[in-house]
């Protein structure tokens, strides 16, 4: 199986406000899709507080690949919620194989004997 990430489109060509996860089989295609919004995961929270934008104004919580020139438009975007959402994500449809023990047990010893002609 694999995990396609995308962008999640909005109604505007070329304008994004999030990702959208993708769970592929190889024979049976898309088992499960999830979509991770930039507002609920404040990808940009910094961004739009420094312009000014709230929730409901035009570019909130959105990147626009509008220019084929300048910086990347997800430039200085804070992905930490977005990286524990798809890590979790990954989790439920890949569950990591439970790890072996990292270092070897300590060896048992062997129970003392009593001295002879002692008994316990």
């Amino acid at each position: 199986m694999r995990i396609r990430i995308d962008f999640q489109s909005t109604i505007r060509h070329r304008e994004y406000d999030g990702l959208r996860l993708e769970v592929i089989h190889p024979d049976r295609g898309t088992l499960d899709t999830a979509f991770l919004s930039f507002a609920d995961h404040q990808t940009f929270a910094r961004r739009d507080e420094a312009r000014g934008i709230g929730p409901g104004w035009d570019g909130y919580a959105r990147i626009r690949d509008w220019h084929e020139n300048g910086p990347p438009p997800w430039k200085g975007a804070d992905l930490t919620g977005l990286r524990r959402a798809i890590t979790h994500y990954t989790r439920i449809w890949a569950p990591a194989p439970t790890p072996e023990h990292s270092r070897p047990s300590l060896p048992t010893l062997p129970t003392a004997r009593p001295a002879p002609g002692r008994s316990r």
